[in-house]
């Protein structure tokens, strides 16, 4: 009967948005001598738009104190009413919602009044004072959007939740011993893809010759790129140390940019398209709520070390790490939609933060020189866009600042939760990205795959566009050294994008499965192969984790089982 009032109650619209209304929790804390059982509270947490979340949230409970009178120690129950800070408090298992408090006013003369201590019953304690304090809140009518007169039912789901989660290895810290065999298998691929990185990306290009020749440019003078007339930049920073690092880079983007190999050129863009989506991956996973303050969550820093170290293998380092270490990745059942929610307002905002940080600088890079930039100029350029993970960070801080959050409960709407506003704008970002990654890759592969019917017309120009040249990479066996250095570039960013794709994509999958427990093996290799003909490696991750997220935060509207908060 709770579970179905609730569900009723809870559907219907409310007169006044959700988070104008204070809201009801039943509060489990910990006990350290006793792991099986719970102390009771009852929270009452204003709206998000309160300053802070100390003046957000009050905890009523019942607790014991020592007392010595007399020289007779007792350990009697006092009631008390505090403010606190839910998300700081360790001690919380969780927090069960059961309504609204839609007469606030009364709540502390009618929590006051209720019976503590040995006198009122001879099985006083903390429960037993949360059940009559539920009564009476009942009995006078303050909540609403919930059901709460039946409190064994309200107290069997409450523990019922909590024995699901616990099943689901919520509230394990660790390495389990009993692992779901599609997590064993998911660290072993991204190992193995980690671990075959090194030798494909950097000891290859090594053994061919690519960085001997790419070195060899700023060691001869005159320093010319591509045998001129463009002169190599040397300085930047006026930093010795950095300026020679940032040098290193130029004659590596430089054919990229300036179209000198097609073939390299036409995959730069393909790479571009791949590069957004792992970004996006990346800091859509950093602002998870269940990532805060991990490894993962600081996903300006996984991004930005792509500038010196291979994204290849930054990558599968990335989502090995998340599997490993990340709560949301050591999930043994369905994730925890809290848990992978976001800020809905910073969410919404990032696609705007990606174009101004990303998109836009890589068009900016490939203008022509000397024509529209100067070499000098355009050198400059190149360098700064290696930083797009800090441009786009800085993008993210203005732009929160400066847009007014009435504007974001339009395009939200103002009267959803913050969950569904979450989902909502998770669900703008990763629209916008697949759409910019989807035409990129469809470009490539149109101009690439019309190479068969013009090479009648046009043999000697569509030579260079062959498909095999564009996507096919150096053997990792080969011994020839390269004669010039921009097949080299090309090979090793073509390792590059299907690492990190690889990677990203058997991550993507993992996470996803642990969401659709039913979802069987020949569905995910399917779902892989239709998403990646559609939108390459890359993408085909973000649309897996687009559908993940879609999946879990469905979830957590149908369910009739009230859901953690916080």
């Amino acid at each position: 009967m709770f579970l179905k009032n609730l569900k009723r109650k809870w559907s219907s619209k409310p007169s006044v948005p959700s988070t104008a209304t204070p809201q009801l929790y039943l509060a489990f804390y910990a006990r350290l001598k006793y792991p099986n059982t719970y102390h009771y509270a009852l929270h009452i947490s204003s709206p998000e738009s309160a300053s802070s979340p100390e003046i957000r949230t009050m905890k009523y409970h019942c607790k014991n104190i020592i007392t010595v009178t007399e020289g007779t120690v007792s350990i009697p129950f006092v009631y008390e009413a505090v403010k606190i800070d839910p998300e700081s408090d360790p001690r919380i298992v969780v927090r069960i919602l059961l309504g609204d408090v839609s007469r606030i006013d009364l709540v502390d003369s009618l929590l006051e009044a209720v019976p503590v201590g040995q006198g009122s019953k001879e099985d006083f304690n903390c429960v037993s004072w949360v059940k009559d304090a539920l009564l009476r809140l009942d009995q006078a009518g303050v909540v609403s959007r919930g059901d709460i007169s039946d409190w064994e039912s309200v107290e069997r789901t409450a523990l019922d939740y909590v024995n699901e989660k616990k099943q689901e290895g919520r509230f394990e810290s660790g390495w389990e011993a009993n692992m779901p065999i599609s997590r064993l298998i998911t660290i072993a691929l991204l190992g193995l893809i980690t671990v075959a990185s090194i030798p494909c990306i950097m000891i290859l290009h090594f053994g061919v010759g690519t960085f001997d020749l790419i070195e060899s440019i700023s060691q001869k003078s005159p320093h010319l790129l591509l045998g001129g007339p463009a002169v190599l930049r040397t300085v930047y920073s006026h930093l010795e140390p950095l300026d020679a690092q940032l040098t290193s880079l130029i004659p590596f983007f430089w054919p990229l940019v300036t179209g000198a190999m097609p073939e390299l050129s036409l995959f730069g863009v393909y790479m571009g398209g791949q590069l957004l989506s792992c970004l996006a991956l990346v800091l859509i996973e950093g602002e998870r709520k269940g990532n805060a303050w991990g490894a993962i969550g600081f996903p300006t820093i996984w991004a930005t070390s792509w500038v010196f170290i291979p994204f290849g293998f930054v990558q599968p380092v990335h989502d090995l790490v998340h599997v490993l270490f990340s709560s949301l990745g050591r999930t043994k059942g369905r994730a925890d939609a809290n848990a992978i929610s976001v800020n809905a307002k910073r969410m919404v905002l990032l696609p705007v933060s990606l174009t101004l940080g990303y998109i836009i600088p890589s068009f900016v890079i490939c203008l022509p020189s000397p024509e529209v930039v100067s070499y000098h100029s355009h050198q400059g350029l190149l360098i700064a866009w290696q930083f797009f993970a800090i441009w786009t960070a800085i993008s993210q801080f203005i732009l929160t600042r400066l847009v007014p959050d009435n504007i974001i409960n339009r395009l939200l709407g103002a009267g959803e939760t913050p969950q569904r506003k979450a989902a909502t704008a998770l669900r703008y970002t990763y629209n916008f990205v697949l759409v910019v990654t989807g035409l990129t890759h469809s470009l490539i592969l149109i101009v690439v795959l019309r190479y068969p019917f013009l090479q009648s017309y046009s043999p000697a120009t569509t030579s260079q566009l062959h498909p095999l040249l564009v996507f096919q990479p150096i053997s990792p066996f080969s011994n020839e050294k390269l004669e010039a250095y921009e097949r080299g570039i090309l090979s090793l960013l073509q390792y590059d994008t299907y690492f990190a794709g690889a990677s990203s994509l058997i991550w993507a999958l993992y996470l996803y499965s642990c969401a659709k427990p039913d979802a069987t093996f020949a569905g995910l290799v399917g779902k892989a192969t239709i998403f990646t003909v559609l939108l390459g490696p890359c993408g085909a991750a973000l649309a897996v984790m687009k559908e993940r997220d879609e999946t879990v935060f469905a979830d957590a509207a149908e369910s009739d089982i009230p859901k953690k908060q916080n």
